[in-house]
Protein backbone atom coordinates (compact mmCIF):
# COMPACT_ATOMS: atom_id res chain seq x y z
CA UNK A 1 0.00 0.00 0.00
CA UNK A 2 2.75 2.44 0.94
CA UNK A 3 4.63 1.50 -2.19
CA UNK A 4 1.62 2.34 -4.38
CA UNK A 5 1.19 5.71 -2.70
CA UNK A 6 4.86 6.54 -3.18
CA UNK A 7 4.70 5.58 -6.86
CA UNK A 8 1.57 7.68 -7.43
CA UNK A 9 3.13 10.65 -5.61
CA UNK A 10 6.29 10.36 -7.72
CA UNK A 11 4.30 10.24 -10.95
CA UNK A 12 2.22 13.21 -9.85
CA UNK A 13 5.39 15.16 -9.06
CA UNK A 14 6.70 14.48 -12.57
CA UNK A 15 3.51 15.03 -14.57
CA UNK A 16 2.14 18.23 -12.98
CA UNK A 17 5.17 20.45 -13.70
CA UNK A 18 5.39 19.07 -17.24
CA UNK A 19 1.77 19.94 -17.98
CA UNK A 20 2.06 23.39 -16.43
CA UNK A 21 5.14 24.26 -18.53
CA UNK A 22 3.26 23.48 -21.74
CA UNK A 23 1.17 26.63 -21.36
CA UNK A 24 3.40 28.60 -19.00
CA UNK A 25 3.31 31.69 -21.20
CA UNK A 26 -0.49 31.94 -21.09
CA UNK A 27 -2.17 33.27 -17.96
CA UNK A 28 -5.70 31.88 -18.18
CA UNK A 29 -6.90 33.95 -15.23
CA UNK A 30 -6.89 37.17 -17.22
CA UNK A 31 -9.08 38.06 -20.16
CA UNK A 32 -6.00 38.62 -22.31
CA UNK A 33 -4.79 35.10 -21.54
CA UNK A 34 -8.10 33.58 -22.56
CA UNK A 35 -8.14 35.66 -25.74
CA UNK A 36 -4.63 34.55 -26.67
CA UNK A 37 -5.51 30.91 -26.06
CA UNK A 38 -8.52 31.27 -28.34
CA UNK A 39 -6.41 32.94 -31.01
CA UNK A 40 -3.85 30.12 -30.92
CA UNK A 41 -6.43 27.43 -31.38
CA UNK A 42 -7.67 26.40 -34.76
CA UNK A 43 -11.24 27.36 -35.59
CA UNK A 44 -13.67 24.64 -36.55
CA UNK A 45 -13.93 25.99 -40.09
CA UNK A 46 -10.13 25.98 -40.42
CA UNK A 47 -9.99 22.43 -39.13
CA UNK A 48 -12.63 21.31 -41.64
CA UNK A 49 -10.76 23.00 -44.50
CA UNK A 50 -7.42 21.49 -43.43
CA UNK A 51 -8.90 18.00 -43.08
CA UNK A 52 -10.60 18.21 -46.49
CA UNK A 53 -7.30 19.22 -48.12
CA UNK A 54 -5.44 16.37 -46.44
CA UNK A 55 -8.13 13.83 -47.35
CA UNK A 56 -8.03 14.99 -50.97
CA UNK A 57 -4.32 14.06 -51.10
CA UNK A 58 -5.57 10.51 -50.78
CA UNK A 59 -3.74 7.23 -50.58
CA UNK A 60 -0.64 8.62 -52.29
CA UNK A 61 0.30 10.27 -49.01
CA UNK A 62 -1.74 8.49 -46.31
CA UNK A 63 -2.62 4.91 -45.46
CA UNK A 64 -6.25 3.84 -45.52
CA UNK A 65 -6.29 3.75 -41.70
CA UNK A 66 -5.05 7.34 -41.52
CA UNK A 67 -7.60 8.45 -44.12
CA UNK A 68 -10.42 6.80 -42.16
CA UNK A 69 -9.25 8.59 -39.01
CA UNK A 70 -9.20 11.93 -40.81
CA UNK A 71 -12.66 11.28 -42.25
CA UNK A 72 -13.95 10.52 -38.76
CA UNK A 73 -12.37 13.75 -37.45
CA UNK A 74 -13.93 15.64 -40.36
CA UNK A 75 -17.35 14.18 -39.59
CA UNK A 76 -16.98 15.14 -35.92
CA UNK A 77 -15.89 18.70 -36.74
CA UNK A 78 -18.72 19.06 -39.26
CA UNK A 79 -21.25 17.82 -36.70
CA UNK A 80 -19.94 20.29 -34.12
CA UNK A 81 -20.12 23.16 -36.59
CA UNK A 82 -23.60 22.08 -37.68
CA UNK A 83 -24.84 21.94 -34.10
CA UNK A 84 -23.35 25.35 -33.34
CA UNK A 85 -24.89 26.97 -36.39
CA UNK A 86 -28.05 24.85 -36.51
CA UNK A 87 -27.32 24.48 -40.18
CA UNK A 88 -27.53 21.22 -42.12
CA UNK A 89 -25.06 22.47 -44.72
CA UNK A 90 -22.13 20.94 -42.86
CA UNK A 91 -23.76 17.63 -41.98
CA UNK A 92 -22.09 14.80 -43.86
Amino acid sequence: MKRTIVIIAALFAIVVPTVSFANADINMVTTDGMRECAMRSESIQQKITRLEKEINKGSSKYSSKQLEGMKANLADASAILGSLTDDTQYQR
